[in-house]
C-alpha cells in the first residue's frame, strides 16, 4: 500500500520486494508447467460447477428470494413470510 508523504526504510522496502517472490514464482510455474495449468483449470472447472449448481438451486442469477425485497417487506408486515 502507498502511502503518500512517507518515506520508507530499507527494510520496509526489501520486505515489499520479499512479499511478491510468490507471485511471482506462481506466475513462472503457471508459464512453464502444463501439470500446474492442468490441476489449475480442473480446479476453476469444478468452482465454475458448483456456482452453476447455486445459480440452478437458487433461480438464476436473483439470489435467494422469490420476491422482490419491497414485495416481501409486504408481505412480512402482514406476518406472512416472503421466502420459498
Amino acid at each position: 500500500m502507498k502511502v503518500i508523504g512517507v518515506n520508507k526504510g530499507s527494510l520496509a522496502r526489501a520486505l515489499e520486494a520479499f512479499g511478491r517472490v510468490p507471485a511471482t514464482l506462481h506466475l513462472l510455474t503457471y508459464h512453464d508447467d502444463p501439470q500446474y495449468r492442468r490441476t489449475i483449470g480442473t480446479q476453476r472447472n469444478m468452482q465454475e460447477a458448483r456456482h452453476s449448481l447455486a445459480r440452478a438451486v437458487f433461480g438464476g442469477r436473483r439470489g435467494g428470494s422469490c420476491v422482490s425485497p419491497t414485495e416481501r417487506d409486504r408481505k412480512i408486515s402482514w406476518g406472512r413470510s416472503g421466502w420459498c
